[in-house]
């Protein structure tokens, strides 16, 4: 996470809120996870499961925005609100397990930034 510049917000259930310097760190990041995952050596108890033969697969959601930010008084870290997390919230949900999905406000960014070439586009409707 902080090799990509990134914050861990806060856990909602089994979910975690985490916050980018930028659009291309957030989509790092989470190419990163997912091939962590990919790659890791799942227990037998898993594995035997007929949905995760190749281990647990994650959902991930990417949306960037301007947001409003509040700083927790007594922790110091700062919490998000406003329409930009609920539609981070909203395109998370809606993912599939082991892929990223991006709105098209990430996606017109990944295809401006020259540092994202090779990254593979799936429209999911």
């Amino acid at each position: 996470l902080v090799a990509n510049r990134g914050y861990e917000v806060k856990t909602i259930g089994d979910s975690f809120m985490v916050a980018f310097e930028s659009t291309v760190h957030a989509v790092r990041f989470c190419l990163a996870a997912q091939e962590g995952l990919l790659a890791a050596s799942w227990p037998k108890e898993i594995t035997a499961v007929p949905d995760y033969q190749e281990g647990l697969k994650v959902r991930m959601g990417v949306h960037h925005g301007p947001v409003e930010a509040e700083q927790n008084p007594v922790t110091k870290r700062y919490d998000y609100f406003g329409p930009t997390v609920n539609k981070a919230s909203r395109i998370e949900s809606k993912g599939i397990g082991g892929a990223i999905s991006v709105t098209d406000e990430v996606l017109g960014e990944l295809e401006r930034d020259q540092a994202t070439a090779g990254f593979q586009k799936v429209n999911l409707g």
